[in-house]
């Protein structure tokens, strides 16, 4: 359940949001949130992914981004941030499960936009009053579509914004967690679940839509 007055979630997704599966289209889609519930919570995890890019000899400006860092960057940032002060909830689609003619498969923003809905509902108290950041530009229709969709009962977000991952450390750890998420889906890949295991402490809930 949610301390003090507010929390604090972070978003970002894994994969994309289309159905041309034979065109290039991811055929696993990830989305999490990272949920903090105290701003003393993310200065610390914030100060521990500083220390990591320290101990990786990169920049201190490095951008954390999933598909982007070697095996040996993954495994290093995840044994870090495995234990800060956060959990994560996420949802996992495997598109192949979505039926067809559905607005799901037919417009990539109303799945987005649909499923950042579902994980921020479907929270069972850990989001609540909560301050968002996504990952991206502007997006002002899902802006309002978060705040009509997720308010009517309970007040699950009181602030939205979008934030550049390039400067935000946060929105860089939800790409990372997603990643790794989204990656013990593909078989096919080393080590697939390695990552997924070793981030088993601060992951609430992961939820596999579409399946019984």
């Amino acid at each position: 359940m949610v301390i003090g007055d507010c929390s604090y979630v972070f978003v970002d997704e894994s994969g994309d949001s289309g159905f041309k599966i034979e065109k290039g289209s991811s055929p696993i889609f990830c989305i999490a949130a990272v949920i903090f519930q105290s701003a003393e919570a993310i200065s610390a995890t914030q100060a521990v992914i500083q220390q990591v890019r320290s101990s990786l000899k990169t920049k201190q400006t490095h951008e954390f981004h999933f598909n982007s860092e070697s095996s040996k960057f993954r495994r290093t940032f995840c044994e870090a941030v495995r234990t800060c002060p956060f959990t994560v909830r996420a949802i996992v689609v495997d598109k192949s499960l979505i039926y067809e003619g559905t607005m799901l498969r037919k417009s990539p923003s109303y799945f987005y936009n649909f499923t950042t809905k579902m994980l921020l509902k479907h929270s069972f108290g850990s989001i609540i009053n909560a301050k968002v950041r996504i990952d991206g530009r502007m997006n002002r229709k899902l802006k309002s579509y978060l705040r009509r969709e997720l308010n009517q009962e309970s007040k699950i977000i009181c602030d939205t914004k979008f934030s550049d991952s390039k400067i935000d450390s946060m929105i860089q750890l939800a790409d990372m967690i997603a990643g790794s998420i989204a990656r013990s889906y593909k078989p096919e890949k080393k080590n697939y679940q390695e990552l997924r295991e070793m981030l088993r402490p601060c992951i609430e809930d992961v939820w596999d839509f579409g399946k019984g």
